[in-house]
C-alpha cells in the first residue's frame, strides 16, 4: 500500500497535528508513506518514504511569476523546531493571519496559483500512490489540492476529521460566514469523494456518518510515548505544568487558573506555580502580566520538551467557556491528553463539560476535572494538597491510555481500515 498524506504539516515531534500523524501511522512501513505538506518547517522524523513541501510563500511568488517553487525536502533528525527561520516564525505566530480576510486570501492564492508544477507531477507519477489521506483544517485550499490530485491521478481518498469545522453554528461576521461556507462546501465535496472517513472521537463519528453516509471509523489520538505501568505521583507539588497551545481563547482559562493560585498563595502563605511552554502573544503577555504565580518559558521541543515533560509534577488542560470556543473545540480531544495519561502523571481539567476532551476525562475519572469557575480555587487546592486524589487519577489515566489511546492497537486498526477501503 502507498499512502499519500496531504496535510498542513509534516510529521514530526515537535507540534500537535504532527505528533498525531505520527502516532496513527506508527505501525505503518516506512515505504508505504510519502508526504505532501504546506507548513515552512522540516520534518524531524525518518518516517516516510519521501516528502515534498509547497509553502504559501512559493505559491504567493507563483500568482506573479507563475512558477512555484517546490521540491522534495529531506527530514532533519537532529533540530526539532517549527520554523525554518525567524521570518516564517514572525509570519505564523502572528494571531493577525488567522484572521477572515487573510485566510480568505490565503484559499485565493492558492486557488490561482499554479502549485501542480512540473517537479510536483513527477513526484506524484514517481510515487504512483494508491490513496490520498487528507489530514485538512480550515482552510478550503487543502481540500482542492487533494481533490484536484485525486482527480487527476484516479487515487481513492480518505479524508481525517479532528477539528469540526462542518457540524458548526453559522458565523455572524458577513466575511467569516461567507469564508466559512466555502470550507463547508469543500468538505461536503471533499466527504462525498472519500472512500472513508476517520475521526477522533465517537460523537464526530456520528455526525460524519450520518451526515455522510460514509464508511467512518474512531481512532482516538494515540500516545507518542509507551504506556506506564506506573503512576508517577509525588508526596508534595508546587507547580503545575501547560504544554499545549492556547488557540481558541483558552488564555482566558489559564488566566483564571492564574488567578486562583494567586489567591491560595495569598492565603495560604504557598508559592504555587503555572509553568507555561507554548508561544504567547504579545497580548497574552500583557494579559498574564499581572499574575505572579505565572511562569512562562515560551515553546520548546526536542530533549529540552522530553525533560520538562517527564519531570511535572502534574499537567493542566484547559478549554474557554465562551460559547464560539465551545463549537470550535467541541469534538477536539488534546494530543498531550494522551501522552499524559500514557506517562501515569495526574491532570487537572478546567473547562466546559460539553467540550469532548472534558467529557472524555470525565466519564473516565482521569483527570481532576472543574467545569465551574466558582469550583476552582477549591479544586487547586485539593489537587496540590491530595496526593491520594493525584494518585487515584493518574491510575485511571493508565487504564484509559490502554484502552483508548494505544498507539500499535489504534494504528493497526487504522491499517486495516484503509485496506478496506482500498478493496
Amino acid at each position: 500500500m502507498k499512502v499519500l498524506i496531504i496535510s498542513h504539516n509534516p510529521l514530526s515531534t515537535y507540534q500537535s497535528m504532527g505528533k498525531t500523524m505520527l502516532s496513527l501511522f506508527s505501525e505503518f512501513k516506512r515505504e508505504e508513506l510519502y508526504q505532501l505538506y504546506v507548513y515552512p518547517s522540516v520534518p524531524d522524523v525518518d518516517k516516510c518514504q519521501s516528502y515534498f513541501r509547497i509553502t504559501d510563500k512559493a505559491v504567493a511568488k507563483g500568482l506573479f511569476t507563475r512558477k512555484v517553487i517546490s521540491d522534495v525536502v529531506k527530514p532533519n533528525l537532529e533540530h526539532h523546531t517549527k520554523f525554518e527561520n525567524d521570518e516564517d516564525k514572525k509570519i505564523y505566530s502572528n494571531p493577525k493571519n488567522t484572521g477572515s480576510f487573510r485566510l480568505f486570501v490565503r484559499d485565493l492564492m492558492w486557488e490561482f496559483s499554479p502549485w501542480l508544477n512540473g517537479k510536483l507531477r513527477n513526484w506524484l507519477d514517481e510515487i504512483n500512490p494508491e490513496c490520498i489521506f487528507l489530514a485538512p483544517g480550515n482552510c478550503a485550499f487543502i481540500y482542492q489540492v487533494a481533490l484536484k490530485i485525486s482527480r487527476i491521478y484516479g487515487v481513492k481518498m480518505i479524508s481525517y476529521i479532528c477539528d469540526e469545522y462542518y457540524f458548526i453554528n453559522k458565523p455572524k461576521h458577513i466575511l467569516e460566514r461567507f469564508r466559512s461556507n466555502r470550507v463547508r462546501n469543500k468538505i461536503a465535496e471533499t466527504m462525498k469523494k472519500s472512500e472513508g472517513i476517520v475521526t477522533i472521537c465517537k460523537e464526530l463519528e456520528d455526525e460524519y456518518s450520518k451526515g455522510f453516509g460514509k464508511k467512518t471509523i474512531t481512532i482516538m489520538t494515540g500516545a507518542n510515548r509507551s504506556i506506564s505501568t506506573f503512576t508517577r505521583v509525588k508526596e508534595d507539588i508546587d507547580s503545575i505544568t501547560f504544554m499545549g497551545n492556547l488557540s481558541c481563547h483558552r488564555d482566558r482559562a489559564v488566566y483564571d487558573i492564574g488567578q486562583a493560585l494567586d489567591e491560595i498563595n495569598r492565603e495560604r502563605k504557598t508559592e504555587y506555580r503555572l509553568n507555561i511552554y507554548t508561544n504567547i502573544t504579545d497580548s497574552m503577555q500583557e494579559q498574564f502580566k499581572g499574575i505572579d504565580s505565572i511562569k512562562l518559558h515560551g515553546f520548546i521541543s526536542g530533549e529540552q520538551f522530553n525533560n520538562v515533560f517527564w519531570n511535572s509534577d502534574m499537567f493542566l488542560h484547559v478549554e474557554d467557556f465562551d460559547e464560539n470556543s465551545v463549537d470550535r473545540v467541541k469534538h477536539s480531544v488534546s494530543t498531550k491528553i494522551a501522552d499524559i495519561m500514557a506517562r501515569g502523571i495526574p491532570l487537572f481539567a478546567y473547562g466546559p463539560s460539553t467540550v469532548a476532551s472534558m467529557e472524555h476525562l470525565i466519564r473516565n475519572k482521569c483527570a481532576i476535572c472543574v467545569v465551574e469557575k466558582v469550583c476552582l480555587k477549591e479544586a487547586l487546592i485539593k489537587a496540590f494538597s491530595d496526593k491520594e486524589e493525584r494518585e487515584n487519577v493518574a491510575f485511571n489515566g493508565i487504564k484509559v491510555a490502554k484502552q483508548y489511546h494505544n498507539s500499535y492497537d489504534n494504528s493497526v486498526r487504522f491499517h486495516q481500515f484503509l485496506e478496506g477501503c482500498l478493496g
